[in-house]
């Protein structure tokens, strides 16, 4: 082998040598790629993980709180309604005394002093009496004459009409009297004096129908 032939030989030694360094950093860089492409991907698989466990304790929170939430609404409301229905069943007891105390304290003053014709006036008027419970003020709807508008009438007033009216008259006991057994005008000749419209015996409970009865009273038509 002549001298350029082996110096031929030796360059091409040379770069074969040089081709297999490059390849091997090549491979150095390559395998040192993929390594830090494993651990990115191993780091964002951790990572997406750890989110997916973070919003499942998060839409656990929530449901919690939500549930909690709609716990306290319901309790509130059943707070709230069983106030509302105390404030209403105290605001009936009140408007009902006004009615009763102002009915009756109207029909002692026109002159209705028989504890049973006072019970049967009561109760033939009571429903028609009604309450304004911001002045505590009991009343009666009426309407104007002429008009026809709906106005208020003072219990008062009412009471007094209608205690000298034909139906009012038969319970007013007789001035004078001691208010146990005389009516007033319009009284039948019963034994005791007492006389009732039938309408008004009807509203009488069965007690007070009993005792009217005892009381020797005697019905009119």
């Amino acid at each position: 082998m002549s001298m350029a032939e082996e110096k031929k030989l030796e360059d091409l030694e040379r770069q074969l040598a040089e081709a297999q360094k490059s390849i091997e950093a090549l491979s150095s860089k390559n395998r040192e790629l993929l390594d830090e492409k494993r651990a990115t991907k191993s780091g964002a698989e951790r990572q997406l993980l750890e989110a997916q466990d973070r919003i499942a304790e998060l839409e656990t929170q929530v449901a919690k709180v939500t549930a909690d939430s709609k716990k306290a609404e319901e309790k509130s409301a059943a707070a709230i309604k069983a106030a509302q229905d105390a404030a209403l069943a105290k605001s009936a007891k009140l408007c009902q005394l006004i009615r009763d105390e102002g009915l009756q304290r109207e029909l002692l003053a026109v002159g209705i002093k028989n504890p049973v014709h006072l019970k049967a006036a009561m109760a033939m008027l009571r429903e028609q009496v009604q309450v304004d419970e911001e002045k505590g003020e009991a009343f009666v709807a009426a309407k104007d004459a002429k008009t026809g508008a709906e106005t208020r009438k003072a219990l008062a007033e009412f009471v007094k009409e209608w205690g000298v009216g034909d139906e009012g008259k038969a319970f007013v006991t007789v001035p004078g009297s001691s208010g146990g057994g005389s009516a007033g005008p319009g009284s039948g000749a019963g034994s005791s004096g007492k006389t009732m419209g039938r309408a008004a015996f009807e509203a009488l409970d069965p007690t007070a129908r009993v005792e009217f009865s005892k009381a020797g009273g005697t019905l009119t038509e």
